[in-house]
């Protein structure tokens, strides 16, 4: 898509975004905590310090969950506000990616799974690892949408992008070979991610001034955001194990 007046306004804040992306150095800092507290600590020197605003070294696994499904949904707001008001709406759908897999859990008959209904949600006072909830209500064409939300999660999004113009479908192709691969390739969901992130960061530089950066950035910072989560989730459930000290 050609550039776009509305777009280019938004260009120089994704631009910040992206370049204040943690550096290979700072992941493999990361990647070598050998317990919570270091991680955190590591976390909070690099540009996801605001994911860790809520998490402590005695956090549970749990409410680490439920932070990052905040921290997301916070991100995406903030997101939203970018883009001429027409955007708004396409972009702020992305919310509820993090919750299709335990959607389709309970489509397909699993049990259902207690934060589903539930949103972690700052109240102004809440303490690190203690993360308030309030009820959260699931839009229809999804709690409505069986074993196969993403399908229904695609097409709500189709219909609120104002212009579904190549760029959305080569975006969409891209993370579908990324789903087949992780269900087929027999190669480390942590490899495939990384390929995943380079694939997005090749996309945003193509995309530039265009939605599709605006859309591959939000993408991108979730592929940091699940990477950070994997490092705090891998160290909270299985500590110091040696043969899982890199992300790779």
């Amino acid at each position: 898509m050609a550039d776009s007046p509305g777009f280019a306004y938004v260009q120089p804040r994704l631009q910040a975004r992206y370049a204040a992306r943690p550096s290979d150095a700072e992941w493999r800092l990361l990647d070598a905590s050998v317990d919570v507290e270091h991680y955190l600590q590591a976390a909070r020197q690099t540009s996801l310090k605001p994911w860790m605003e809520h998490l402590g070294a005695e956090t549970s696994a749990r409410d680490i969950e439920a932070v990052f499904r905040e921290e997301w949904a916070a991100t995406v707001r903030e997101a939203a506000r970018w883009p001429p008001a027409a955007w708004a709406p396409a972009v702020a759908w992305l919310r509820w990616l993090p919750w299709l897999p335990a959607i389709a859990h309970v489509g397909a008959g699993g049990t259902p799974l207690t934060w589903l209904r539930r949103d972690a949600r700052g109240t102004g006072d809440r303490e690190a690892g203690s993360p308030a909830t309030t009820p959260l209500r699931l839009p229809e064409a999804l709690s409505d949408a069986g074993p196969a939300p993403e399908s229904a999660w695609l097409d709500q999004w189709r219909q609120r992008l104002p212009d579904d113009g190549p760029w959305s479908e080569k975006l969409v192709a891209l993370v579908e070979d990324h789903r087949e691969a992780m269900a087929t390739a027999g190669i480390p969901g942590s490899t495939l991610r990384l390929a995943l992130a380079e694939a997005l960061r090749r996309f945003f530089r193509r995309s530039a001034g265009g939605p599709g950066a605006l859309f591959s950035w939000l993408l991108l910072a979730g592929a940091d955001a699940e990477r950070l989560r994997y490092g705090l989730l891998r160290l909270r459930l299985v500590p110091r194990l040696p043969e899982a000290a890199s992300w790779d």
